[in-house]
């Protein structure tokens, strides 16, 4: 139940930021929102799903911040051991990178890009700070959420509710769909 109120909460949040955004924009006298809104957009989303993260898993479940995965006990060993399992399944990522953009290919399938592009792209244009923000948001702030969230949260209730291979199995499958670009 607390995962389902969880995403309401977490779409809603995200719908009237977006719906902020775009008439925001339009009351600006502006077709598309700013690139360094996209960036504080993302922020803001980011740390609005990290505080229903907190919410639901520390202060009203009173788990400990260890159990939805905030411990560094074993730090250098688990990066040791993250860099070894990534450099052997790397050459099975490129095998599928190949083969996933055969298929799109194939399909005349193009992804749109991802708002932060046009930031990365468009740099010449912004502020030095946006764009150095963009690249910690895309690689640090972000990821730390999603992984927060899909590995420590949402994996764990669900493990509780049905087992580990239907939590594997949900989990994978909203990361590939929010992901999807």
């Amino acid at each position: 139940r607390d995962v389902a109120k969880f995403f309401i909460v977490l779409f809603a949040f995200i719908l009237v930021m977006s719906l902020l955004a775009r008439y925001g924009s339009l009351l600006l006298g502006k077709t598309q929102p700013d690139t360094n809104f996209v960036v504080i957009h993302g922020s803001i989303i980011d740390l609005g799903a990290l505080f229903l993260i907190l919410y639901y898993a520390i202060w009203q479940y009173k788990v400990s911040v260890r159990e939805i995965g905030l411990y560094l006990g074993a730090f250098w060993k688990d990066i040791k051991l993250g860099l070894a399992v990534y450099n052997w399944l790397l050459p099975i990522f490129f095998l599928l990178v190949i083969a996933v953009s055969l298929i799109a290919k194939l399909f005349s399938y193009e992804p749109p890009p991802h708002a932060l592009i046009d930031v990365l792209i468009l740099e010449d244009k912004h502020n030095p700070f946006i764009v150095f923000y963009a690249i910690f948001l895309a690689c640090a702030l972000g990821p730390f959420v999603e992984e927060l969230f899909f590995r420590g949260f949402l994996y764990d209730a669900i493990r509780k509710q049905w087992g580990s291979f239907f939590a594997i199995l949900i989990t994978s499958g909203l990361f590939a769909y929010v992901h999807e670009s």
